[in-house]
């Protein structure tokens, strides 16, 4: 009848005036939840009758029957062949159940027949649906919003009406924990905001109960972190080939820096060439520049810029060039210098190896 195991009670009938028997049944699930609609099945079974038979359900507290919870009634006829389901819910009243309690919690449910009333003692569960929990992001900083959506469903996948609690919890090393308890009433999706303010890094908590059953507890945890600038990287590639010929005008490299995740870096590249000779670096300080990075920049050093700091360029065969570049973002991080080495053959070509770090 419902997603519970049920129990049958039976009550047996011998009629007086014939060699035959009837039943008095009902079913109903082991656990009744309160705040859900619950089946009961009730039968005469094996009756010969033609008359309707009237049945009442009725729901009372436990342990005195002083209140009825629920009331109602079905008529049993030859149309429903003496048998039917009765829907019935249990109304949640904090006079009637105590929700906190770790304790069993009983109801008596009664199905009176017209000549005999069959009761039994159920016990009821406050676990009337799900809380589904999600935040927009798992990791957030200080003075960030988090923003996170209830979906709450009864027992039927159906939104519910009655209010959620909902508690942040903070968790830090030394086990200590914070918390802001509120009730928010739900109607389907919602979308609820906290901002994070000078509370510790760590593993965050939120949980989601029904107001009926604080004591089950539905949670989704995210992450609070200092704000770390992201990591890039910084690739230098020559413009058309690694060789320099010695009547070429120029030589240029392009400068493409990225985040790690693949987005090109906003900000400004310092650029300077040079002369590595004898474990020494000298540079051409006609050569240092200052551009734009963003989607990738050429930047190159002249024959004239080298011929102002080395005017005997043949003097600089076998030696080697270096290129070394620093970037600064917008948001204030900079990279160390990258460096380029190119071994020097004036006279036919400079041969560049690039990859090779200073």
């Amino acid at each position: 009848l419902t997603q519970y195991r049920c129990s049958v009670w039976i009550w047996n009938k011998i009629t007086k005036f014939c060699l035959c028997s009837f039943r008095y049944i009902m079913s109903a699930p082991q656990i009744l939840r309160v705040g859900t609609r619950e089946r009961v099945f009730v039968q005469v079974q094996d009756y010969r009758g033609q008359n309707p038979l009237p049945v009442q359900i009725t729901v009372t507290n436990f342990p005195n029957r002083q209140k009825d919870l629920f009331k109602d009634k079905v008529t049993l006829n030859s149309a429903n062949k003496f048998q039917s389901l009765v829907d019935i819910e249990i109304p949640y009243e904090e006079a009637n159940f105590n929700s906190d309690s770790a304790e069993k919690q009983f109801v008596y449910l009664k199905a009176t027949f017209p000549e005999r009333s069959v009761e039994k003692m159920i016990m009821v569960s406050f676990q009337s649906g799900y809380i589904f929990l999600q935040t927009d992001k798992t990791i957030y900083t200080l003075d960030s919003t988090v923003k996170y959506r209830i979906f709450a469903l009864n027992a039927e996948v159906m939104p519910v009406k009655q209010p959620v609690q909902v508690e942040i919890v903070v968790s830090v090393e030394t086990d200590s924990y914070e918390y802001t308890t509120y009730f928010i009433q739900l109607k389907a999706l919602t979308y609820v905001a906290n901002t994070i303010n000078n509370e510790p890094f760590g593993i965050w908590k939120i949980a989601a109960s029904f107001k009926n059953n604080p004591r089950k507890n539905f949670t989704a945890e995210f992450e609070v972190k200092e704000y770390v600038l992201p990591s890039f990287e910084v690739q230098l590639t020559p413009e058309d080939s690694s060789f320099f010929y010695i009547d070429d005008d120029e030589f240029s490299v392009r400068i493409n820096a990225k985040y790690l995740f693949g987005k090109d870096v906003e900000g400004s590249a310092f650029v300077v060439f040079g002369i590595f000779s004898e474990g020494k670096k000298i540079n051409i300080q006609s050569s240092l520049t200052r551009v734009n990075v963003s989607q990738g920049i050429y930047s190159k050093v002249t024959q004239g810029q080298i011929l102002e700091t080395f005017p005997n360029i043949r003097g600089l065969i076998g030696k080697t060039l270096y290129i070394s570049v620093s970037v600064l973002t917008d948001t204030g991080k900079s990279s160390a210098p990258q460096g380029t080495k190119v071994c020097v053959f004036f006279l036919i070509r400079l041969i560049i190896f690039f990859g090779q770090k200073m």
